[in-house]
C-alpha cells in the first residue's frame, strides 16, 4: 500500500486553521473564507479592530506575490480593515557554544531534513507599514 504524503495544499489548509484558533485563544472572533477565495484566508474581528488576514505557511522561507498584497491592501482599505499577512514557519534554535548564546530563525534560516521534527511559529505582519504585530 502507497503511503499518502501530506501535501503543502493541506499545510496550507491545516495552517488556516491553526492561525484561526490560535487567534480564537487570543479573545478574537474569527471567520475563514469559504476555500481560500479572495485576498484574505479569514477575519478577524476584535472591540473595533477588524483584520483581514492572508495566511503564508512553509516548512522553509514563507512567500507572498507583490499582486497578492496588493489585493489584499485594497480590498482591506475598501472595508476598514487592517491587512495582515501571517507566516506559519519553522522555529530553529542553535546553541553556539564559543559565545554561550541560543541563535534562532529569526537571524538565520537552514534546510531541514524533511524527517526531521520542527517547531513552529505564527508572525503577524500589518502591512500598511510592514510591522511585526504581537497579537
Amino acid at each position: 500500500m502507497k503511503k499518502k504524503t501530506y501535501s503543502p495544499s493541506q499545510f496550507g489548509k491545516d495552517a488556516e486553521f491553526i492561525t484561526a484558533l490560535y487567534l480564537i485563544s487570543k479573545g478574537w472572533e474569527v471567520k475563514l473564507s469559504k476555500g481560500s477565495r479572495g485576498p484574505a484566508d479569514l477575519m478577524a474581528k476584535k472591540d473595533l479592530i477588524l483584520l483581514y488576514i492572508q495566511i503564508k505557511a512553509s516548512s522553509k522561507l514563507p512567500r507572498i506575490k507583490g499582486s497578492a498584497i496588493t489585493q489584499l491592501k485594497n480590498k482591506s482599505f475598501t472595508d476598514g480593515a487592517l491587512p495582515v499577512v501571517a507566516t506559519l514557519q519553522p522555529i530553529f534554535s542553535f546553541v553556539d557554544h564559543d559565545k554561550k548564546t541560543i541563535i534562532n530563525n529569526d537571524s538565520i534560516n537552514m534546510a531541514v531534513k524533511k524527517k526531521d521534527k520542527m517547531d513552529f511559529k505564527i508572525y503577524f505582519y500589518d502591512l500598511s507599514n510592514w510591522s511585526n504585530m504581537n497579537l
